[in-house]
């Protein structure tokens, strides 16, 4: 058996985890469905966004459709740790009697410890599984493991680190792994298929408006309630799709109108009360026709011109019109409502909002969470303030001061009021989500962020002190809409048009972790590190292949000292983006055009921003491992010796001026820089 690299395989499925996986709620293919009634022993059943598991002897499970799409990603990871640890046994069991028991010690012996481990498999056969195998035997963090190898659930804690799930709430997860690795036909449809227009039938419809058995019926009433909002049926005709025969009007091939003046003998045939005028000429609603040609040949059409407004469609025997108005509403900025731009530092989280919010002149209000954040700091609270009051008495007039408490509202409050008041896009924009508490910054708020419609579908009771600041702040709401529960501030309720949209800096999340109750109520777009075209340099000169000193070219450093980042902590977290550290002078090339852009990183701000960030939350927390790296050559009285790294020695001995030949000197081993794996070739 051929072994993968494990640490690879980990890193491409995290990568395409995290491009690819929304935690947003999600539908399930219809073939998936019909495939896997049963997990083992242990029987399905499905409900829109979740699926509950009735266990042979340990009741049910109820879960997130989340947990089959991320065990999808996962499972092919975890059937490479089984064969890992199945080649492990192989291997070992004969030297041991074939008792399993009995290699719980030597296995638990080489966790930390390569010589035990390189001892334990003397024996086999060299090559490149015994390499892995010894790497998968001591170094725990190579495969993101954190419980021994003996033990049966061993995967679990891998395949949950990697995937950022808490161990405790979302175990099962792993289960499904093992089911899908024994069904690849399952694990195929949730990776490849999309959701098909059957299974998806109702994900447009947030508001239904109409339900009917009989077509007839259904379409008079449906019509009827279009064309209030589309007198005419305007976007039909728009399409240029009508036909006109003798009597007929046709649209699609469907005989949907028939001449006003030029009536049937079968009056039943006819609907009168519904009339259109074409090309001046009446017509009303024609009849004769089945429900077949009605789904084949209407719908269709009739989806397609009221995309942004309606649906027609069939659902089990029943045909029902969706009112699609507010989900389209909430959908046409770029992103959904609640969205989380999440990714390492400098990847542009916070300038893609800027983008779309900012310089598109949209209404926002921002806040950034730290530590110290509470509600009161997000919310707001009575806070005490200086009254100046004059005062006269028996002629005299005298002025005083007396401290008054008034209610002070912050971010959320003043971007819910203002949404409330208009009917304009409002954002509320958190930066750095995760270095903030949100289970005690949200509160009670956390309930709010289930959406139907937009709107909020589980309001909460506003405290006193929110309540009557509200009641004075909204009192001049000219929204229509508005309850009179949320206008007279006893209810707190988001309206469709308020976005949440925040950032969140993935080498941050152990700061605060976000528990999977509240990651499931965002949508999460992930901001890949990639090259931003400024063609941006380094103040720092480094010898090519040639031997020729050039500038360093950022987005190549940026690459390389990523690959350093991932060999070390075997994540992508910690790893740098473009916009970490931006240009702030420029190159001589460029220095005689006034309106040229900046486009060279200056040594200073190399050294306090790259160098410092590197050096104090990446080697520091993950070790001083590659020595080649971390050592230079120090010549004292005529004597060469080695010298560890350290950040103070970026800067010269007898002032706070840069040392341009240690950077320079680092920055070319960095850029030098290989994988054990490559030196070896």
């Amino acid at each position: 058996m051929e072994l993968k690299n494990l640490n690879e395989l980990k890193t491409e499925i995290e990568s395409k985890y995290q491009n690819s996986f929304s935690f947003g709620e999600r539908r399930l293919p219809k073939s998936f469905k019909e495939l896997i009634t049963q997990f083992d022993n242990d029987r399905i059943t499905y409900n829109e966004f979740s699926f509950i598991v009735q266990r042979t002897s340990e009741g049910k499970i109820v879960a997130p459709n989340q947990w089959l799409y991320i065990a999808a990603f996962y499972s092919s990871y975890y059937k490479e740790l089984l064969e890992y640890k199945e080649e492990l046994y192989n291997h070992l069991l004969p030297k041991y009697d074939n008792k399993k028991g009995a290699l719980e010690e030597p296995i638990k012996a080489c966790c930390d410890n390569l010589e035990n481990a390189k001892s334990l498999l003397e024996q086999y056969p060299d090559g490149q599984n015994k390499d892995y195998l010894i790497r998968f035997l001591s170094d725990y963090k190579w495969w993101g493991g954190a419980k021994t190898i003996d033990r049966s659930d061993f995967c679990a804690s891998a395949i949950l680190s990697s995937a950022g799930l808490v161990n405790v709430a979302q175990g099962y997860v792993t289960d499904i792994c093992k089911f899908l690795a024994n069904n690849p036909e399952a694990e195929n449809i949730l990776l490849t298929e999309s959701i098909s227009k059957e299974d998806n039938y109702i994900t447009l419809s947030k508001e239904e408006l109409f339900r009917q058995i009989s077509a007839a019926t259904f379409l008079k009433k449906a019509l009827r309630i279009v064309i209030e909002e589309d007198p005419n049926l305007s976007k039909l005709e728009a399409l240029g799709k009508y036909k006109e025969t003798n009597k007929q009007l046709k649209i699609n091939g469907f005989n949907l109108w028939r001449k006003k003046d030029e009536l049937p003998s079968r009056l039943e045939d006819v609907y009168q009360d519904i009339e259109i005028v074409h090309k001046g000429q009446n017509y009303v609603m024609y009849l004769e026709w089945t429900p077949a040609n009605m789904e084949n040949l209407f719908f269709p059409l009739f989806n397609n011109a009221y995309a942004d407004m309606f649906k027609m469609g069939k659902e089990g025997n029943e045909y029902v019109l969706y009112k699609l108005s507010k989900t389209k509403r909430a959908s046409k900025a770029v992103g959904s409502l609640q969205q989380i731009f999440y990714g390492a530092p400098g990847t542009g989280k916070s300038n893609t909002i800027k983008r779309e919010v900012d310089d598109k002149g949209k209404l926002n209000f921002r806040t950034t969470f730290h530590p110290d954040s509470d509600y009161s700091t997000f919310v707001g609270c009575y806070k005490p303030k200086m009254k100046r009051s004059t005062i006269t008495k028996d002629g005299v007039t005298t002025t005083e001061e007396k401290i008054v408490y008034s209610f002070e509202p912050q971010a959320f409050t003043n971007a819910y009021v203002q949404a409330w008041k208009t009917k304009d896009d409002v954002y509320l924009i958190i930066e750095e989500i995760n270095r903030g508490n949100c289970a005690q910054i949200f509160g009670d708020l956390f309930q709010l962020l289930d959406r139907k419609n937009g709107e909020s579908e589980y309001p909460v009771i506003a405290d006193s002190s929110l309540a009557d600041y509200l009641k004075t702040a909204l009192v001049d709401s000219e929204r229509d809409d508005i309850p009179a529960d949320v206008k007279n501030g006893r209810k707190l309720k988001l309206p469709s048009n308020l976005y949440i949209w925040v950032t969140m800096n993935t080498s941050d999340q152990s700061l605060f972790p976000i528990d999977s109750a509240f990651k499931r109520r965002w949508e999460w777009k992930y901001m890949k590190i990639k090259d931003e075209g400024k063609e941006w340099k380094i103040d720092v000169k480094i010898k090519d292949a040639n031997g020729e000193e050039k500038q360093v070219d950022w987005w190549n450093f940026i690459r390389k000292v990523n690959e350093i980042i991932a060999s070390m902590t075997s994540s992508a977290d910690k790893q740098l983006g473009y916009f970490f550290c931006k240009a702030d002078k420029k190159t001589p090339e460029r220095a005689s055009d006034p309106n040229g852009e900046n486009d060279l990183i200056s040594l200073d701000t190399f050294v306090s921003k790259v160098l410092f960030y590197l050096w104090n939350d990446v080697f520091k927390d993950y070790g001083f491992e590659d020595a080649s790296l971390f050592q230079y050559i120090k010549t004292e009285d005529g004597k060469e010796t080695k010298k560890d790294l350290t950040f103070p020695d970026f800067y010269k001995e007898d002032s706070n001026e840069v040392n341009s030949t240690m950077v320079s000197d680092f920055v070319q081993k960095v850029m030098n820089w290989k994988k054990k794996e490559e030196e070896k070739n």
